[in-house]
């Protein structure tokens, strides 16, 4: 609909942006299909009071930015409708409502609303895709405040990862944003249903993600079995944090995701794989790892899973009514696919309570790696509040145990 080139200063107020296509237009990463209602190319802009409406990256290729892209320059989004957009409908796709490539960006006070990625093929970031590009370039920043990110899909026919969100090598800040109802993928594999932040920083500070699900992907065993094929898998529900170097969160409340309908789930509420983070006062409440009943599917970590190499510190969180089929109602300590995680996590003033389980019920599993707690309320756990599985290494000190059974 629109193009803005060049190194100039632009300001869009109370427009309406419907019904672009770029198939055909080239413009985005590997001069593939880029901006459908919007593409704006190293120019300063300030877009506000606008709605962007279904508009298409491409349908005959893969897409990018299927509402808006920007390469370059600086952009500030404040009150704006970006609705039922889609980056690729035929081919993978990147950024359904808004793909920023390397590009400062302000977010405030906007609706971002079910957007796609992808329809049939694997797509990532439905709402936004933030990509700062690689090393050795900086990362950009880019700052979200008070935004409304929901019922956006990475796919809504096959893998995905980010419904929401997905940011890749930004410096990344999310202060009281809602997040509720976004999907990642609906195939074998889906991550990160509300967020998925890779290779990045970031601050996430009074936000409320909630009813996200990191992989709606279905099929019965029986289907499964004629196909020799494995059960979908879906890591967190809320938001998954992957090769970060400094991730902080603080009062956020983390409720009701799901990181898999009907297949193994990881993560109801978070995950972290790579990744050192700090928690502090946040509240992870009612997540579930998968809603499976089969036997052969795996339910670990309803409120938190880690991953190879992560490392947590908790301070004064509460963690509470979550559900893992098998392993970790409340926290799953572990690896992935590494021997042993000598970092370890620290939780200091946390409460862990009537966290549940279809198999056993564990307030903390802790297998091939270490946890140290301190001054922590293990409680309502109909099972064990604390089990050490296979080399697990765990330290309390000061626990209150409270109707543990």
């Amino acid at each position: 609909v629109m193009v803005i080139s060049d190194t100039i200063t632009v300001h869009l107020e109370g427009l309406h942006f419907e019904g672009g296509d770029a198939s055909g237009l080239g413009g985005g990463p590997d001069a593939r299909d880029a901006g459908g209602g919007l593409y704006i190319l190293t120019g300063t802009v300030t877009i506000s009071n606008c709605t962007t409406f279904s508009n298409t990256g491409s349908t005959t290729g893969p897409g990018y930015g299927g509402g808006l892209y920007a390469r370059g320059g600086s952009v500030a989004l404040r009150h704006n409708e970006i609705v039922s957009n889609t980056a690729g409908t035929n081919v993978y796709g990147f950024g359904g409502g808004m793909y920023l490539d390397r590009t400062s960006a302000a977010l405030l006070y906007n609706t971002i609303l079910s957007n796609t990625a992808s329809y049939w093929d694997a797509g990532q970031g439905g709402g936004l895709y933030l990509d700062g590009g690689a090393p050795p370039d900086l990362p950009p920043s880019a700052s979200l405040l008070e935004n409304r990110i929901a019922g956006n899909s990475g796919s809504r026919k096959s893998d995905g990862q980010g419904g929401g969100m997905y940011a890749n090598h930004y410096n990344v800040e999310l202060l009281d944003n809602l997040v509720q109802y976004n999907t990642g993928g609906v195939g074998k594999e889906g991550k990160g249903g509300g967020l998925y932040i890779f290779f990045s920083d970031a601050l996430l500070e009074d936000n409320l993600v909630r009813h996200n699900v990191a992989n709606r992907g279905a099929s019965t065993a029986e289907q499964r079995a004629e196909e020799e094929d494995e059960a979908p898998e879906g890591i967190s529900g809320g938001v998954h944090f992957c090769t970060c170097g400094d991730v902080k969160l603080r009062n956020n409340t983390i409720f009701s995701n799901t990181a898999c309908i009907d297949g193994h789930g990881y993560g109801g509420g978070l995950s972290f794989c790579k990744t050192e983070a700090m928690l502090d006062s946040n509240k992870i409440i009612s997540n579930t790892a998968t809603l499976s009943t089969e036997l052969t599917v795996r339910g670990w970590g309803g409120g938190v899973w880690t991953g190879d190499r992560a490392s947590l510190s908790m301070s004064n969180d509460l963690i509470a009514g979550n559900h893992a089929k098998n392993q970790g109602g409340g926290l799953w300590f572990g690896v992935e696919n590494e021997g042993y995680n000598p970092r370890g996590h620290r939780l200091e003033h946390v409460t862990i309570a009537d966290n549940h389980g279809d198999d056993y019920e564990h307030g903390v599993y802790v297998t091939n790696t270490v946890a140290f707690l301190t001054n922590t309320i293990i409680a309502g756990h109909h099972g064990f509040g604390v089990y050490v599985a296979t080399d697990g290494d765990a330290t309390l000190e000061a626990t209150l145990w409270y109707e543990n059974t």
